[in-house]
């Protein structure tokens, strides 16, 4: 078994767990044996400031946004 969790945290959410003690938790949780199932956590946080009212401009069909800025 290989299991993989993403854990994004908000602002105001409570996280006491390091994402190896997250990791062992789920791992027992599951049943898993440590010699032969994985179980990878990932915990990152995010924030937000402003307004969210506004929705994001919808993007014409088949467009995929490109990771890099153009050049000037």
């Amino acid at each position: 078994m290989n299991v993989s969790v993403t854990v994004n945290l908000m602002e105001g959410d409570e996280w006491t767990l390091t994402p190896s003690e997250a990791a062992d938790a789920i791992l027992k949780a599951l049943g898993g044996d440590e010699r032969k199932d994985m179980v990878s956590v990932n915990v990152s946080g995010s924030g937000t400031a402003g307004s969210t009212g506004l929705p994001p401009t919808p993007m014409a069909a088949g467009s995929v946004p490109s990771p890099v800025p153009p050049s000037e």
